[in-house]
């Protein structure tokens, strides 16, 4: 590929500066899988990489405060569905193993000590064991609420003792759990644990705070509002901000309960029907509506779960030791460890590769680049911007992709993220 070096300094330029992939996703002139798989190539899986951290972060940081103006913060499945920072955060979420590792713990507890113990203290359950566990067919929602399947076989009915019986022990598992997660966050030590990342905690805080910020920008425009009214509506705002938070961390559970063994949460063989494909679901399913304070399902005969799930959930007993732990992020600062982070890069020359980005990627963004030369806000210095004298160095040309073959175009590029075309400018 020509102009190699030149393709190089422009990927440096888009790694450094995360403000120009904002602009870019600001202009929704562009496709924004396209945009976001590009985001997620260029900084690579690599966050435990302090550097890497810090700019995804700033990306993050910028696009959740676009989101969090357009969008209604209240509506979870909205900002779930619709938000692109949720993505970003996950991302770096996931790439941190002090998050990753505290997953897997709290997995592991609700599994090998939580399940467990529950198994051990109930005879009816032991019981209930020596059933065919892989005959329970658990796409059926009815068959999820079974931990120690009570039922004879996937067709029978279930009376409303057994189902009692049922919504007792996912209670009760609930229950153990929340004491559980209420006894790690509620230590003094916790919040410099390092069991959660700074970059993570960091942003928790600052999406609790942009979430009251609108709110109080919002209230200034009912002129006929009274102060209590106004204050009530606020707190409802950043209590809502902070159940969003528990929900976006929490969000990766399931994953580590469904998929245990490949996390390395292993257990004795006589838990194996314990810890079968149909209970795993059953409890995973509690947990994950527990998190998204919700009900599990729609029937009357699990009122009593729904409603502990919906409301113990949302109290402030259980929301305040969580959202502590969630925002302690101590003396962190994203600008000035940028600033120290982007000096010690530049002083020892440091440079990375990205293998991630293919040829046709690397022209798609070249075309959308040059496409955005006509929209003077998105290069503020004009001619002088680095990226516009890169671009112009390749003739401000787009280039036909069409003409190229397949083979090419998915051909993987190993580029230079090189330290001498850094420049310094933060958020």
């Amino acid at each position: 590929m020509q102009n190699i070096q030149v393709y190089e300094a422009i990927i440096s330029m888009l790694f450094v500066h995360p403000c120009y992939f904002q602009k870019l996703w600001q202009s929704k002139t562009i496709d924004q899988d396209l945009l976001q798989g590009w985001i997620f190539k260029i900084y690579k899986s690599h966050t435990e990489d302090a550097r890497i951290s810090n700019l995804l972060l700033s990306l993050a940081l910028m696009i959740m405060e676009d989101e969090i103006n357009q969008s209604d913060p209240t509506n979870a499945i909205e900002v779930h569905v619709k938000c692109f920072f949720t993505k970003l955060y996950r991302f770096l979420m996931n790439g941190q193993k002090c998050n990753t590792n505290f997953f897997r713990e709290i997995a592991e507890h609700i599994i090998l000590k939580i399940m467990i113990e529950e198994y051990d203290n109930d005879p009816l359950l032991k019981e209930s064991m020596q059933m065919n566990m892989e005959q329970l067919d658990i796409n059926k929602p009815e068959n999820y609420y079974n931990l120690g399947c009570c039922l004879n076989n996937k067709n029978s009915k279930k009376s409303s003792v057994e189902t009692e019986i049922m919504i007792e022990r996912h209670m009760r598992v609930i229950k153990k759990m929340e004491i559980y997660l209420k006894n790690i966050f509620s230590q003094p030590s916790f919040g410099g644990s390092g069991m959660i990342s700074k970059e993570i905690c960091y942003f928790n805080k600052k999406l609790i705070d942009e979430c009251k910020y609108v709110a109080e920008q919002k209230e200034k425009l009912f002129t006929e509002s009274t102060p209590t009214k106004s204050k009530d509506r606020i707190e409802k705002v950043v209590k809502n901000a902070e159940l969003l938070v528990i929900q976006l961390f929490f969000s990766e559970i399931g994953e580590y309960l469904l998929d245990s063994k490949s996390y390395g949460i292993f257990a004795p063989e006589s838990y194996k029907e314990l810890l079968s494909k149909a209970n795993l679901t059953s409890i995973t399913n509690t947990i994950t509506s527990y998190f998204q304070q919700k009900k599990i399902i729609a029937k009357e005969e699990f009122d009593t779960l729904n409603i502990y799930l919906e409301v113990n959930s949302r109290k402030s007993s259980t929301i305040k030791p969580l959202i502590n732990g969630l925002t302690a992020y101590g003396d962190y600062d994203i600008t000035l460890e940028n600033i120290i982070l982007l000096t010690e890069e530049a002083t020892e020359l440091n440079s990375r590769y990205n293998a991630k980005l293919t040829v046709g990627d690397v022209m798609t963004i070249q075309n959308s680049l040059i496409q955005f030369l006509q929209y003077p806000n998105y290069f503020p210095a004009g001619n002088n911007d680095p990226l516009v004298v890169l671009l112009s160095s390749l003739g401000l040309e787009q280039i036909d992709i069409s003409r190229f073959p397949d083979q090419i175009l998915h051909h993987s590029l190993n580029l230079k993220i090189n330290s001498e075309y850094f420049i310094f400018s933060f958020r």
